[in-house]
């Protein structure tokens, strides 16, 4: 063999053993403090309620009431409509507090029982716009759900690919 291939298969190999981690041990980069053992402790975080503000991405939602009973709507274009059970209306301030546009999209904000059960906004009255950075508003979301549900959480997301946040209904 040619010193070119050796050398060659020596850095590949060395390579190899690098990446892979076996060019040493943990314990040589990460010391594990005195008095460990490397012993892992159990995740002891508090549960907490949501609460009836959160963020997610560029937005941060204030969750200011629910009105539950209300038997019509009206649209942007003074459409009227009726639900086929209920209206229950939730008051949410939106704010972006990141660094460029954002679309608000409220198709994406779900509501839950207190099973866990979700509830999508009524699409005749999703809300659309967009804030730029700074900028806030109010909106309506409207869920038509039957009389024997009450929501308590909704699931707000500053789009449909984010994972969201979960914020009580006061």
């Amino acid at each position: 063999m040619n010193k070119g291939w050796a050398a060659l298969i020596g850095a590949a190999a060395i390579t190899t053993a690098v990446a892979c981690g076996t060019g040493g041990t943990d314990s040589d980069t990460n010391p594990v403090p005195p008095g460990d053992g490397g012993a892992t402790e159990p995740d002891n975080e508090i549960e907490t309620e949501p609460t009836n503000r959160g963020r997610d991405g560029e937005f941060e939602f204030t969750v200011n009431g629910m009105e539950c009973g209300v038997q019509s709507a009206v649209d942007e274009y003074d459409f009227t409509y009726q639900p086929d059970e209920q209206y229950c209306v939730v008051a949410i301030r939106i704010d972006n507090i990141g660094t460029e546009a954002a679309e608000i999209d409220t198709q994406e904000f779900y509501g839950l029982d207190a099973a866990g059960t979700k509830y999508d906004s009524d699409s005749d009255l999703w809300v659309y716009d967009t804030l730029n950075p700074g900028q806030g508003r109010d909106v309506e979301v409207y869920y038509d759900i039957p009389e024997s549900v009450e929501l308590k959480t909704l699931e707000l997301h500053d789009n449909f690919m984010s994972l969201g946040v979960e914020v009580a209904i006061p």
